[in-house]
């Protein structure tokens, strides 16, 4: 009895697998059919050809009085900017926020001048350091320049070296006219050119700890230091 059931079984099975079969043969059968429907590519270039030459692909005529819009609407007369800009500028000018005439001021600060005694002074305006000024203000008075040189930062670009296993390197000559300066001369091979700078003529500090770099990384020629600080104690 069990044979049986497993060999109905199967047959089961197989009629379903040849059914699936049959039907997919039919949906190829009838894409075929379909694809047989389609025009050719001669004839897809004939039908453009025929629009081509009968104008439908060139635009069409239009007369621009067929629009209706109004062109005073999006154009101003300068005329008649320039009298609405008058008429906005009147009561500016009538109010106190705005002087109309700038020789005014100085006509006031001449007499405050001409008014003040010898016991008078006039103070500058005092900058609180507790405020962090600005990039523009690096050099005010409160925030003077160094008085000397205290090194140098050469970031020189070779992005076309032609051996690119040479590295560029760098040589330092003390100038025979003044010896407190030197020639800094960088050489690098071809296409480029050696150049030189002149620089103060001071011992250079070495260490890494206080920024100095000598390296020739990603085409750039990175050369970076400061000259030593002598310490003297009381």
């Amino acid at each position: 009895m069990a044979r049986t059931r497993l060999h109905d079984q199967y047959q089961l099975k197989l009629a379903r697998k040849f059914q699936k079969i049959k039907e997919e043969q039919n949906i190829s059968t009838t894409s075929r059919m379909n694809n047989n429907d389609f025009q050719s590519n001669e004839d897809l270039e004939n039908k453009c050809l025929n629009e081509y030459k009968q104008g439908c692909y060139s635009p069409k005529l239009v007369n621009i009085h067929d629009f209706d819009f109004d062109i005073s609407k999006y154009c101003i007369l300068e005329a008649n900017d320039w009298k609405k800009l008058k008429q906005q500028r009147q009561p500016i000018i009538k109010s106190d926020s705005v002087k109309s005439n700038i020789h005014d001021v100085f006509d006031e600060l001449i007499r405050k001048i001409g008014s003040l005694t010898d016991d008078d002074l006039i103070v500058n305006e005092i900058v609180s350091m507790d405020i962090q000024p600005l990039w523009s203000d690096k050099y005010k008075p409160y925030n003077p320049p160094p008085k000397i040189i205290q090194g140098y930062k050469f970031n020189i670009f070779y992005p076309d070296l032609i051996d690119k296993n040479q590295q560029p390197s760098y040589s330092l000559t003390i100038c025979e006219n003044n010896r407190n300066f030197s020639i800094l001369k960088f050489h690098a091979g071809p296409p480029y050119e050696d150049i030189a700078f002149k620089i103060v003529n001071e011992e250079w500090d070495k260490s890494f700890k206080h920024g100095f770099q000598s390296r020739f990384q990603n085409g750039i020629l990175r050369l970076w230091f400061k000259f030593r600080q002598n310490k003297y104690r009381r």
